[in-house]
């Protein structure tokens, strides 16, 4: 499809967006809209080259742009490139894996270029799977955002490295802090004291270097392979060359109800040109 002809019946929404042709916002998963600025660690974009992971819908390219950033995004080719799923062998995940890419994933696109061309943007797209990056073909950006992608990734570790290796200041990365089957942290009276404890060991846990593995046998959902501490991540971030970092916990909604996340904002202590990659 011709992205210049897209139309919105075409278009699936990740994120709310408000488009200045429509006379409400958009539906989507995820509603940024209020509290974008601590999604994005409160970062200032002006002047500032940016390669985004994962634009999805594209709200977070077109805010930056906004705030007068270039942006450049990294996004699977449906032609050429598959979702990490898992592979569930209960499951048929390759035919899962086509169907996603094609159903899904290219109505997502269409809501990128929808919204692209409603805004008159100028970001660009690199079609690529993160982990065929090719360092000659983009070139080395000011800073590099990951968000909400790292749970998607059979090698997280590996799509970190990648964009590492194409930031010369500061990498932003978003995740989920909450976890499937996780007490809620709103007070129920009479459960008190179990909420205490349950409580207590998650936020020590997440102060611990974990990356917990999401799929069970009984686990159908072929979507998400990991949840990573903060502390995983700033491990890996050191490694590579960014070591001074922080960490910003907030609320955003998803699906209706507010869910807590995390971002951490690490800035490059070591040189790119010193770094073998």
């Amino acid at each position: 499809m011709n992205k210049n002809k897209i139309k919105l019946k075409d278009c699936l929404f990740y994120h709310v967006q408000d488009l200045p042709n429509l006379s409400k916002p958009t539906k989507g998963i995820y509603d940024l809209r209020d509290n974008v600025n601590e999604y994005l660690g409160n970062v200032k974009f002006q002047n500032k080259n940016v390669i985004e992971l994962g634009p999805a819908s594209g709200f977070l390219t077109f805010y930056m742009e906004k705030q007068g950033a270039r942006v450049s995004c990294i996004d699977l080719s449906v032609k050429d490139d598959l979702w990490d799923v898992v592979p569930n062998c209960r499951v048929n995940f390759e035919k899962y894996a086509k169907n996603h890419m094609k159903k899904n994933i290219k109505r997502v696109q269409n809501s990128f270029w929808y919204s692209h061309k409603i805004l008159n943007s100028k970001a660009k797209v690199f079609k690529t799977h993160i982990n065929n990056l090719d360092k000659k073909k983009i070139g080395i950006f000011d800073i590099g955002t990951i968000s909400l992608v790292l749970l998607h990734l059979e090698n997280p570790f590996k799509a970190i490295r990648k964009m590492c290796s194409h930031v010369n200041e500061k990498i932003i990365i978003t995740e989920v802090l909450d976890r499937p089957g996780e007490i809620s942290l709103k007070f129920k009276l009479k459960n008190l004291l179990k909420i205490f404890h349950k409580n207590a060991f998650f936020f020590k846990t997440i102060n611990e270097p974990l990356m917990t593995f999401y799929p069970t046998v009984n686990n159908k959902d072929l979507d998400i392979w990991y949840f990573l501490s903060p502390k995983i991540i700033i491990n890996f971030l050191s490694i590579l060359g960014f070591e001074k970092y922080k960490i910003n916990y907030h609320k955003q909604i998803c699906k209706g109800k507010y869910i807590n996340m995390f971002t951490i904002v690490a800035d490059r202590t070591l040189p790119i040109n010193k770094c073998f990659y």
